[in-house]
């Protein structure tokens, strides 16, 4: 017989506040930031590190276009009604390093669909010692809250109306 057995916890069983105070308390050790300009200090070590994953490739367009995609007016749709906003995020860990990198574009076309909104992501990189911590999972969410501050911009200004 043996001396121990695993217990498998299932967290439903936990109350919703336990959940809540283990997610903070693992999140702390990260901090998630959008670059919204290409002059932020952390932009050439994100870009850097996204060309250097997927540039030799072709994966990933030029430096300099992706600076310009990051100063176009998203608020500004393209001649066939388009809106688009490019987003560049990174992850960091307490002492400020960059641990991943995530980059796409949010999509709207209120005369295509007035209820589609498409998130395309393009590249994610995640350093080795990041990968399959919480920092990995904060990375693949931060596009949704984008996307749902950018609607809601879009909608501030009279764009797009949000569905009730």
């Amino acid at each position: 017989m043996p001396a121990h057995r695993r217990l498998r916890l299932c967290l439903k069983d936990l109350y919703q506040q336990d959940i809540v105070e283990m997610i903070e308390r693992e999140t702390r050790a990260f901090e998630v930031v959008e670059i919204l300009d290409p002059s932020d200090p952390d932009f050439p070590v994100a870009y850097k590190m996204l060309w250097d994953t997927f540039g030799p490739d072709g994966e990933i367009e030029q430096q300099d276009d992706i600076e310009r995609f990051m100063r176009d007016d998203c608020y500004e749709p393209t001649p066939d009604g388009t809106y688009i906003r490019f987003f560049l995020v990174v992850g960091r860990d307490r002492e400020g390093r960059i641990l991943g990198v995530r980059d796409g574009s949010v999509l709207i076309n209120p005369s295509y669909d007035r209820h589609l909104c498409v998130i395309y992501l393009a590249h994610l990189y995640m350093r080795p010692e990041a990968r399959g911590t919480v920092l990995s999972y904060e990375m693949r969410i931060a596009p949704v809250e984008i996307a749902m501050d950018y609607l809601l911009g879009l909608h501030k200004r009279g764009c797009i109306n949000l569905p009730q």
